[in-house]
């Protein structure tokens, strides 16, 4: 069976592309399975303009540190009110670097609720917006 290392530390995401992957015939790994540690480094990759930018790149940065074939993906949020804002910021949108998981969640919505105010987008109609992803 072919390996394929899927580049995320996120538990939430392994759980949703397994399955995808298995049934292509891949044996899925981690990249704890192989060998690369958590860096601070990991996200510097993230520095392109687009999704697609930052799944190439981080694919790229892990098939050569390990070998293997890779699947990464970036992923976010677009707001129409926003012109396509937080994009690719999605992540790091509240501008906290020290903060992770939920509380990083709560503070990423709090700031996007804050922007849509400011620009005027109260009605569910004026806040439309997408979930994108590029692998």
């Amino acid at each position: 069976m072919r390996e394929l290392v899927v580049a995320t530390r996120n538990p939430g995401k392994l759980r949703e592309l397994t399955p995808l992957v298995v049934a292509r015939g891949w044996r899925v790994m981690t990249l704890d399975d192989a060998g690369i540690p958590a860096s601070d480094a990991d996200e510097a990759l993230e520095d392109a303009p687009t999704f697609a930018g930052n799944a190439l790149a981080k694919a790229r940065h892990y098939a050569a540190r390990c070998g293997f074939v890779v699947l990464a993906d970036d992923s976010g949020l677009a707001v129409d009110a926003l012109d396509g804002a937080p994009g690719v910021h999605s992540k790091r949108w509240s501008g906290v670097p020290d903060v992770t998981g939920a509380a990083l969640d709560a503070l990423n919505i709090r700031h996007l609720l804050m922007r849509l105010d400011a620009v005027g987008a109260m009605s569910p109609a004026e806040r439309g917006a997408r979930f994108v992803c590029a692998a």
